[in-house]
């Protein structure tokens, strides 16, 4: 039986948390759809919204390996979030960016946990990368994406078998 893609365990987990985080202090009362990005941005209904979007999965080059039994791989995913933003008037956020940032802020410390679960249990580190706010946007829709790096084990014989503890003990 084939295991399910590590992609896509690793993918599933970072809804699954984003979707129990408490986005009440990054100011946002509405209810947040965290899902994947499917190939479509969020329909009016979805905002706030976080959305999900694998870039790559790639091999990293063998000196990285551990031993000859496993392969470590890098997944980038594009955390996208969009908003309605207050009115400028409001005074509630003046750069039309800081819910943005704070959203997104709240996600990844979801995927950190207080107990470090989300790395003990699935993949071995998650680094924060770039972040890019989108100019092309409408002056009352927000959108920001921040890259997050994953870097997993894999068997070296089968590389869709994820090797970590929450998944095989």
């Amino acid at each position: 039986m084939i295991a399910m893609p590590p992609p896509i365990v690793l993918l599933r987990k970072m809804a699954e948390l984003g979707r129990a985080a408490d986005y009440t202090q990054a100011g946002v009362t509405d209810p947040v759809t965290v899902r994947h990005a499917r190939n479509r941005k969020p329909v009016r209904g979805e905002v706030p919204a976080i959305s999900l979007i694998l870039v790559s999965d790639d091999p990293q080059p063998d000196e990285f390996d551990r031993n000859a039994w496993e392969k470590v791989r890098q997944m980038v995913v594009d955390v996208q979030v969009d908003v309605d933003l207050p009115t400028e008037e409001s005074q509630i956020d003046d750069t039309g960016m800081a819910i943005l940032m704070m959203m997104i802020a709240v996600f990844v410390a979801s995927l950190r946990g207080p107990d470090q679960t989300w790395l003990d249990q699935l993949c071995d580190v998650v680094l924060m990368g770039s972040l890019e706010p989108d100019d092309r946007s409408k002056p009352d829709d927000g959108r920001m994406t921040r890259a997050l790096t994953v870097l997993y084990r894999v068997r070296s014989d089968d590389e869709n078998v994820l090797l970590a503890a929450g998944e095989n003990g």
